[in-house]
């Protein structure tokens, strides 16, 4: 086995550097194949990676074991963590002794007949209603057959009958019973009277099985779901003051309290709530997730870096405002308004419940920050906030998805919900920054338009993986999910484009993105490897490093490839777009030819102002492209600095500027091209973040030739 596995992690590592130096080369290192992989950068990749799957696999397959289960109560230890209800009923087959009738021995009986209640509605809910756990029915059906003379095997056997849904059987068994002060007499009878409808017998049983301290938990919990399932709220509100040990589950305490308008309470269940789904490994890696992206988005941050005070006060106000949602959710519950199982219906409540709610709480924190404080004055403030505090929020939902999932999705919600998230957020916070740098007009409209678009974006994401019928179309989701990633990272790019504090000599470098990101998703991914091998044994995180490599290891080229390719050009604000190679994208990044020095010649015979005659005393002037320069949106301007010293009666001195009218030339030496001239009324202008042309002073075409450089 362990040479299997040795070969399998051999074989993935190289799928992985293989898809890392495709995507490397193509993007922008420019070298021979050779010299690619002599280069440092490149090295460091494969190294890094060969060294993080290494170690984790060193640390899964030698310093950790397999769990031993050589017992019966190791065994119950170990498949309790898996749910397998099939193998913790035959544990307690074997422990179980027809001989020992202390609560001990009662306690052991009930585990198996409850145990074996889970494993027959997992096996019907897998494999359809009519299936059952034949094997394990029959090993019950002969452990108690030839023991129905006591009462201990009558009531156990009743119990299992009344699971079955053989009523007649079971209260012909229950009936049987001549000890009615045993433990699990009264909570037996009150789930027999439940399975047939009787609310009112089921409620006498129940409630004596709480009063004489008899199980009373099983009778609570019981109780309490079947007067929630039949909608008696009076009764479940009355049922849930009794309940001072909370013994109740935690969802409907919380409705119970919602039904009393207590409001404090209800508050306190719904903290309560996530107090209870607290565990090492699952909150270790909600806050790495979350981690990663924070340090991601604030590396982004490059002209006037937020303040880690402010930034982690968001991620805390959202991880406290997450919890509006209950009261939000459950008021529309109360309204008739919850997933039902059509397809119209669960996709207008993911939509309004899930969508416009999980929206309206993580906007929460950004509108603290821009209004309540002054921190929020630069575009790419504004995306920053939103994510940080989308961040807040996922933590503590990722909490309790990776703790109910037993550490199997942390991939997931560290590659898919927590991007997810952020895009969502973002959305909104994008129409907020338009607002103030850019369009100026229908504030509160724009804000509600983008809030609108956020949760419709959300609700469709959610859609494909919640409905029945949907779920059959779930690749949908995927796709939707990566023309998201695509379409924000242009309103990242975009919102640090027009910097308010942008500087040229302050560079975004993409190549030490993409490597943080790699190794931090990687990371993460092995993170989960590792806490699988600990929690469940190597054999149960071997399988789950073969289960996952191939899909996450998309994701985690895919994301640190796409998040690292920015094309700063202050003032571009590049279109919303989806490419069709969303799948496989690649950087297209605008050609720069700053530094570049060419000669003038204007064009006879186009009509020029009355700039014409001073600007042929000059001509044919040689001329630097210092900077490019965004004019109407247009990447393609330049700013010229003349060599010779001039003075332009409407522009300032010794400046133009140059739209290059044939995109794909490359400034070769010698080469000539078609340019249009302008000249710049003042010097604020050239760092006007919105430059428009009917701003200028046009001169006309001219031909430029490029020169080599002096």
């Amino acid at each position: 086995m362990l040479y299997e596995l040795l070969i399998f992690f051999l074989n993935a590592v190289g799928v992985l550097v293989v898809l890392g130096w495709i995507i490397q080369r193509k993007a922008d290192s420019g070298l021979s194949s050779l010299r690619f992989w002599l280069h440092r950068r490149t090295l460091t990749y494969v190294f890094s990676v060969l060294g993080l799957f290494s170690v984790s696999f060193f640390v899964v397959n030698v310093l950790i074991q397999d769990p031993s289960l050589d017992s019966a109560e190791q065994k119950i230890e170990h498949y309790s963590k898996l749910d397998d209800f099939h193998e913790l009923a035959w544990a307690y087959v074997e422990l179980l002794d027809f001989e020992d009738t202390t609560e001990a021995g009662l306690d052991l009986h009930f585990s198996l007949v409850h145990n074996t209640r889970g494993a027959v509605a997992k096996d019907r809910i897998t494999h359809g209603a009519d299936s059952t756990s034949h094997e394990l029915i029959g090993i019950i059906e002969r452990l108690y057959r030839g023991e129905l003379e006591s009462d201990d095997a009558r009531l156990f056997y009743g119990m299992h009958q009344v699971d079955l849904g053989a009523l007649d059987s079971a209260y012909y068994h229950l009936s049987q019973v001549t000890n009615k002060d045993l433990k699990y007499y009264n909570y037996a009878w009150g789930r027999f009277y439940k399975r047939m409808g009787f609310l009112d017998s089921a409620t006498v049983y129940f409630q004596k099985s709480i009063d004489a301290n008899l199980f009373p938990e099983g009778s609570y919990r019981e109780l309490s779901t079947y007067l929630f399932d039949e909608g008696e709220n009076l009764a479940l509100r009355d049922l849930a003051l009794k309940d001072e040990d909370g013994m109740i589950h935690t969802y409907i305490r919380r409705l119970s309290f919602y039904y009393q308008a207590n409001f404090l309470d209800y508050m306190l269940e719904v903290f309560r709530m996530d107090i209870k789904r607290l565990n090492l490994w699952g909150t270790l890696a909600a806050f790495l997730i979350s981690l990663i992206w924070i340090i991601y988005i604030w590396k982004l941050d490059v002209y006037e870096p937020e303040r880690w005070s402010y930034v982690g006060l968001t991620f805390l106000l959202s991880a406290i405002t997450i919890h509006f949602v209950f009261p939000i959710t459950d008021t529309l519950n109360f309204a008739g308004f919850e997933l039902n199982g059509s397809p119209l219906n669960d996709l207008l409540y993911c939509i309004v419940g899930i969508g416009m709610v999980e929206e309206m709480v993580k906007i929460l924190p950004v509108l603290f920050m821009v209004y309540f404080t002054k921190e929020v004055d630069e575009p790419y403030d504004f995306i920053l906030y939103g994510s940080v505090s989308a961040l807040g929020f996922a933590f503590v939902e990722n909490i309790g998805y990776i703790e109910q999932d037993k550490l199997n999705n942390i991939g997931a919600r560290g590659f898919l919900a927590a991007v997810g998230h952020m895009m969502w957020t973002s959305t909104i916070c994008y129409g907020m920054l338009l607002n103030r740098y850019k369009w100026h007009q229908h504030r509160w409209l724009t804000f509600f338009g983008f809030f609108l678009l956020a949760a419709i974006a959300h609700g469709f994401y959610d859609f494909w993986l919640i409905n029945d019928w949907a779920s059959s179309y779930n690749f949908l989701t995927l796709i939707f999910f990566l023309m998201s990633v695509h379409i924000w990272f242009l309103m990242k790019n975009n919102a640090i484009n027009i910097s308010t504090f942008f500087d040229p000599k302050i560079v975004i470098r993409n190549d030490q993105l993409k490597f943080f990101l790699i190794i931090s998703f990687l990371s993460l991914f092995l993170y989960g490897y590792i806490a699988q091998s600990i929690y469940l044994g190597a054999f149960h995180a071997n399988d789950y490093l073969m289960v996952n490599l191939a899909f996450y290891g998309y994701f985690i080229i895919y994301l640190a490839f796409i998040f690292s390719r920015f094309d700063i050009v202050h003032g571009y604000f590049a279109p919303i777009n989806i490419p069709f190679n969303v799948a496989f994208p690649r950087l297209i990044k605008t050609a720069e030819y700053s530094g570049k020095r060419i000669e003038l010649q204007l064009i006879p015979g186009h009509k020029h102002d009355e700039l014409l005659e001073e600007a042929k005393k000059v001509f044919p002037p040689s001329a630097y492209m210092r900077k490019r320069k965004v004019v109407d949106g247009d990447k393609h301007w330049y700013v010229l600095e003349l060599e010779k010293q001039v003075q332009w009666s409407r522009g300032i001195p010794n400046t133009l500027l140059m739209f290059q009218d044939d995109l794909d030339f490359d400034y070769q030496v010698g080469e000539e091209v078609q340019v249009f001239l302008a000249a710049i009324p003042r010097k604020e202008m050239l760092n006007q973040t919105f430059l428009h042309r009917r701003q200028l002073v046009e001169i006309g075409w001219a031909t430029a030739v490029v020169l080599a450089d002096e």
